[in-house]
């Protein structure tokens, strides 16, 4: 499902501490992906899991 708003191949996944990790995602369809976390969110809270969004942009010259 998530290659459907996602580009997989450029996804990054990255340690920080014995209870958190970084996910960086390449996004192209940011309602698709809002729609699927509404409707997958439950399951992230059933298993206590805490998530937070947010956008990276490039930096300006």
């Amino acid at each position: 499902m998530q290659s459907k708003f996602v580009h997989v191949e450029h996804t990054i996944v990255g340690k920080v501490d014995n209870h958190r990790a970084m996910v960086v995602l390449d996004v192209f369809d940011p309602t698709l992906m809002a729609d699927f976390m509404a409707e997958i969110g439950h399951r992230f809270d059933e298993v206590g899991i805490t998530h937070e969004g947010h956008a990276l942009c490039p930096i300006p010259h």
